[in-house]
Formats: C-alpha cells, sequence, structure tokens
C-alpha cells in the first residue's frame, strides 16, 4: 500500500509537470517496490523517475536507470513494460545528442511495438530528434500521424503541438506556427501543466507571438513562462537537479535567455522614451 501510495502521489505530481516534486517520491516508491519483491512495478516506476531525470536535465541519470530497468523487462519478458523502457530510453538519448541510437530504438518501436498509443508516444521523440536534425518536413509528417492517436495523451498531445509549432516557425509559416502554439497552450492551461512539453510550448508560443508582431503579448508570455519555470525550480529540493533543470534543459535556457532579453530591451525603450 505505502509503494502505490507514494508512486501515485509521483504521479499526481508529475503530470502537472512538477518533476522536482515527483522524482524524489518515485524513488521512495521504487525502493519500496523493491522490498515488497513486485518487480514489474519497481521496473515501471522506475520509467516514472527516469522520466522525471529527464525533464529535470539529469540525462545520463536517466539513461543509466532506463538501460538497467530495459535488461530487467527483458529478463521478465514483459512485453508491454520492453516498450515503454525502449520509447523511454530513446527519448533520453534524443536529449544526449545519441541521435542515431534513439531514433534507432524508437523507429523500432513504431514498426514492432503492438500498441497504438505506445507507437504514437514513439512518434513523438522521433519528433524530437528530427528537430534536432532541422528535418522540418519530417517534424509535420511524423507529428501528423501522431496527433490523431494522442488525444488520449494529452501531455504527449502538448509536446507534439510545440514540436509541429516549431517546425512551422522553421519554415516561415507563422500564422500556422501560432496556431499549434495557441492550441498547445490552451490545452496546456486547461490541465494546469503537463509532464512532457510544458517548457517547451510556453517558450514556443512566445517566439511564435514576436514572430507574428504581437510584441506585447509576446513579452507577456515569456515572463509567464519565465515565472512558472521559477516556481518549478524553487520546489526543486537537490541543488545538482535544480541547475540542470535551469542550465541543462535547452527550452529553460531559452526562456530565461529570451526573458532576460526582452525584459532589457524594453526597459532600454522606456529609459528613453521617459
Amino acid at each position: 500500500m505505502t509503494a502505490t501510495v507514494t508512486q501515485v502521489r509521483g504521479l499526481v505530481a508529475g503530470i502537472k509537470g512538477h518533476h522536482g516534486r515527483a522524482a524524489p517520491l518515485y524513488s521512495k516508491a521504487s525502493r519500496y517496490w523493491q522490498e515488497a519483491g513486485n518487480q514489474r512495478q519497481f521496473c515501471l516506476n522506475q520509467t516514472y523517475l527516469a522520466t522525471a531525470l529527464r525533464n529535470l536535465g539529469q540525462y545520463q541519470a536517466a539513461k543509466k536507470i532506463l538501460v538497467e530497468t530495459r535488461a530487467l523487462a527483458l529478463r521478465l519478458r514483459a512485453d508491454w513494460l520492453i516498450g515503454v523502457t525502449c520509447i523511454y530510453l530513446a527519448a533520453s538519448l534524443v536529449r544526449l545528442g545519441e541521435l542515431d541510437a534513439g531514433e534507432a530504438l524508437l523507429r523500432q518501436q513504431i514498426a514492432e511495438n503492438q500498441t497504438e498509443t505506445a507507437r504514437a508516444a514513439a512518434r513523438c521523440f522521433l519528433t524530437e530528434a528530427l528537430l534536432e536534425r532541422c528535418d522540418l518536413d519530417g517534424v509535420l509528417d511524423q507529428s501528423g500521424y501522431a496527433l490523431p492517436i494522442l488525444q488520449a495523451i494529452p501531455s504527449l498531445r502538448i509536446f507534439m503541438l510545440a514540436l509541429r509549432a516549431r517546425a512551422f516557425f522553421g519554415l516561415g509559416r507563422i500564422d500556422q506556427a501560432l496556431r499549434e502554439a495557441t492550441t498547445g497552450m490552451q490545452l496546456l492551461y486547461s490541465l494546469g501543466g503537463s509532464e512532457e512539453g510544458d517548457g517547451l510550448i510556453r517558450v514556443t508560443h512566445g517566439e511564435v507571438l514576436r514572430a507574428a508582431g504581437e510584441h506585447e503579448r509576446a513579452r507577456k508570455a515569456i515572463v509567464a513562462a519565465r515565472d512558472c519555470l521559477l516556481v518549478r525550480a524553487a520546489e526543486i529540493e537537490i541543488p545538482a537537479w535544480r541547475d540542470s533543470f535551469l542550465g541543462a534543459v535547452a527550452e529553460n535556457c531559452r526562456t530565461l535567455e529570451l526573458a532576460r532579453a526582452w525584459l532589457a530591451t524594453r526597459a532600454s525603450r522606456d529609459t528613453r522614451l521617459g
């Protein structure tokens, strides 16, 4: 019972994007599952822990956990756990810049996994890898396949809308980028936060608004994104996790950079006008 309650508390925090609160709870739950001898729940919970750590910028730690967890899933011959661990291991590899290895795992899951939602999740992280490679047409193709299925997984739908908005942005199709970013933000607000794509959709929305000429709305969006980011950072009790959350997660770095630059520009303008 203690393991289940602790794991659920982690999930409640994690699905709202509060990874600094979720990770310690998952860590405790894993210990409880081990003590109870429940290897399948331990395996699943370790995947949750690795997801939280990846979102905190602890990419190597997440990779290590998932390599070990995939090995356990293989020993257990639990096909659905093997698929889950492969997808989220690949997500960590993409964030580490190991794009070839990550893409290979993801394409294998898209080809072989029997679960439609798992294949759609794999397409999300494949889309992220394609964006890293600046294959913007590939981003639009993969997201087009996955988005209808991701109605069932709102956090991954937000993530995919952010990736799709960035592709349209890169192609100079600002109206379409703004449409996707706005849809993602509306979904984010309705949920109150997202396990995946929370920071990315916020900063993307701000950048696209600015590109559309909506400078004041863009400034407010970036300030709101920064404020949310700092609130989340303040929840993280482990200094190394807090540092990586603010300094290793690309979209978080971008949010802070834009907030500093745009607010400085506004202050300089106000000083001249004064």
